[in-house]
């Protein structure tokens, strides 16, 4: 009911003032059943819950990627560094060649070498939400790449430059 009340406001204006929040970027991936990799370019990541530790992110209804998104399975989200924005691009469905062969498995979760962060979780729930679902994830381990710069989107693709100092 609440949703017929809301005005439709025009997606290229929607997604130009969305596109004022500048984000990091990461790709979730899963392994489906052939062992193929499977992922999607994501900029709608935060973190939910500290204890229980949680995760959360935002897929389009026709992502390949949700189908796989059911409660129990593993799924790998890897925060890319500066120097990553051509798995940015592959994932997002651009026309760039990766090497898929560089990426580092450990049982059922995928790294790429030279993230910023990894994550190995298991998808909680998923919440409809629009055209969108939101993924709720479990964190089961992490790692942290302290000598990396994030790469973030803020208008195109960009690095942090400088620090501020308070």
């Amino acid at each position: 009911m609440m949703d017929s009340m809301l005005k439709k406001i025009d997606e290229d204006k929607l997604r130009k003032v969305a596109g004022a929040f500048a984000t990091g970027i990461a790709v979730a991936s899963v392994m489906d059943e052939a062992e193929e990799l499977i992922g999607m370019t994501v900029n709608s990541f935060l973190s939910v819950s500290l204890d229980p530790p949680i995760l959360l992110f935002s897929a389009g209804k026709e992502s390949r990627l949700l189908k796989h998104c059911e409660p129990g399975k593993k799924l790998s989200l890897n925060i890319l560094s500066a120097d990553q924005k051509n798995l940015s691009d592959y994932f997002a469905g651009l026309p760039v060649e990766i090497n898929k062969s560089a990426f580092e498995r450990e049982a059922e979760f995928i790294r790429f070498p030279g993230a910023m962060a990894w994550y190995k979780t298991t998808v909680r729930e998923a919440i409809d939400t629009g055209d969108h679902q939101l993924i709720l994830l479990d964190i089961i381990d992490c790692k942290r790449n302290e000598n990396s710069e994030p790469l973030i989107f803020y208008k195109g693709y960009r690095t942090i430059g400088h620090t501020i100092k308070e």
